[in-house]
């Protein structure tokens, strides 16, 4: 091309795969912010709606696909806060700080009580244990925590350990 073609070729001002940050976007920002917390939200209601079922293993499916999701929007909040951290003003820091405590707190909850459900069942299964129809998320979490706590020690044990330390 010419030296005069590319005069004339006018450039975007800026590109179409990224925004530039200024503050015209905190609104924008903060609003997306929103409807990822409404996304986390209803993913919280999903999961404690499971939690006083029998899980088939079509909803275990279900659940890890939905697991997957969450993470993917916890990803997705991170960037759009830290966009928001750089846009707002001192004054808002304090109560970005507090949504995103509040967000983070939700997040972890519903994530570690979706991976309790999986684990309980697909332990229990695994055992050959089944659940009766009315099981509670207190008969499941005492499934894992049955599970996982570990043996007392058995009297070979006790006696390599009493040798170790002679």
């Amino acid at each position: 091309m010419s030296e005069d073609a590319n005069s004339k070729l006018s450039l975007p001002s800026r590109s179409p795969t990224r925004k530039i940050s200024n503050a015209d976007n905190l609104p924008d920002l903060k609003k997306t912010r929103g409807n990822l917390k409404g996304r986390l939200t209803q993913f919280k209601k999903y999961v404690d709606s499971l939690s006083s079922s029998r899980l088939t293993k079509l909803q275990i499916i279900e659940l890890k696909l939905r697991l997957k999701s969450a993470s993917d929007i916890f990803q997705r909040f991170n960037l759009i806060q830290n966009e928001i951290d750089i846009l707002a003003s001192d004054i808002d820091i304090s109560s970005n700080l507090e949504y995103t405590e509040h967000f983070e707190s939700l997040y972890f909850s519903t994530v570690a009580n979706a991976n309790c459900l999986i684990e309980s069942v697909e332990t229990c299964e695994s055992l050959g244990d089944t659940f009766p129809s009315n099981t509670s998320r207190r008969y499941v979490q005492t499934c894992v925590i049955f599970i996982h706590s570990p043996a007392p020690p058995s009297s070979d044990d006790k006696a390599q350990l009493y040798r170790k330390g002679s």
